[in-house]
């Protein structure tokens, strides 16, 4: 969809009308990299750190409960988790972030 509004609806537009045909195409690549991006892999990661599956806001609720008590160890593989999903949540928002 992105696609053809830049190649096509853009060329056949122009003024404002060409600038929201832009920003709409924009917003279509983003969901587009969204809905690719493996959306569970940070829930995956989430339950093996923790020791166990559930829902995405249960398994973050018990990484607070676990990062509460000192564990050095324990915090830096959720500081790996953690950095993982920022990293997607980046590279979805503008494609390429951690490629340098």
């Amino acid at each position: 969809m992105a696609h053809t509004l830049r190649h096509d609806v853009v060329s056949a537009t122009n003024g404002p009308a060409q600038y929201q045909v832009r920003v709409v195409a924009n917003l279509c690549g983003i969901i587009a990299r969204d809905l690719a991006a493996d959306s569970d892999q940070t829930r995956r990661d989430l339950a093996q750190l923790v020791g166990h599956d559930g829902d995405l806001a249960a398994l973050a609720n018990e990484l607070a409960a676990q990062l509460t008590r000192p564990d050095e160890q324990f915090e830096q593989a959720a500081l790996e988790v953690l950095l993982a999903d920022a990293s997607r949540r980046a590279n979805v928002a503008k494609p390429g972030y951690g490629d340098a």
